[in-house]
């Protein structure tokens, strides 16, 4: 059972989410402010937050902005807030969804399915990205290893080479001395 961490400041609309998320199958737990939400978000895990925007202690927003630097977990906004100034400082949050009251509780219920899912994908996203990050890495560090192999065998080769343009002057030479004595030998 996918577990929902809900702020609403007002009553009527907080018991009103709890009994449409629970008679949609999730497991609900509320709080009348920001603050409180972000404590026990802090002691234990949930999928997602639904979040007011205008609250005591702390707002939605605040409580976003916090929780997307320490957790990973999707947030969409009820609020009865759409004015361009509230909505640009809600999108810097980049919420999964904002639903302005009033609204239908299957709205409700496709935006925090379309958020679940979006979450979920981000999820596996991140997780093959960082086992492609971890690969990259290990093979890196391989190529590396592998470098360093090649380039002491292409010195040591390079070595070898010298050697034996050496030791084929060296046999030049003697080849020349050579036939200079078979060449004296023959005159005598």
């Amino acid at each position: 059972m996918k577990r929902i961490l809900l702020a609403e400041d007002d009553n009527d609309m907080r018991r009103f989410l709890v009994k449409a998320l629970q008679n949609a199958g999730y497991d609900v737990i509320s709080f009348d402010n920001g603050l409180s939400a972000y404590n026990r978000l802090r002691e234990e895990p949930f999928e997602l937050l639904l979040t007011d925007i205008v609250m005591p202690e702390m707002d939605g927003i605040e409580l976003a902005r916090v929780l997307i630097t320490r957790f990973q977990i999707p947030i969409i906004y009820i609020t009865a807030y759409s004015n361009r100034e509230v909505l640009e400082r809600a999108k810097l949050t980049d919420p999964f969804g904002y639903i302005v009251k009033p609204f239908r509780e299957r709205q409700l219920k496709v935006n925090i399915e379309l958020a679940l899912e979006r979450a979920s994908r981000e999820k596996r996203r991140r997780a093959v990205m960082a086992e492609f990050l971890s690969v990259n890495e290990e093979l890196e560090g391989s190529i590396k290893d592998h470098a360093e192999d090649l380039w002491a065998l292409l010195e040591k080769h390079q070595q070898m080479e010298r050697e034996v343009a050496h030791y084929q002057r060296m046999a030049d030479d003697l080849r020349h001395e050579l036939a200079n004595v078979n060449g004296a030998l023959r005159i005598l």
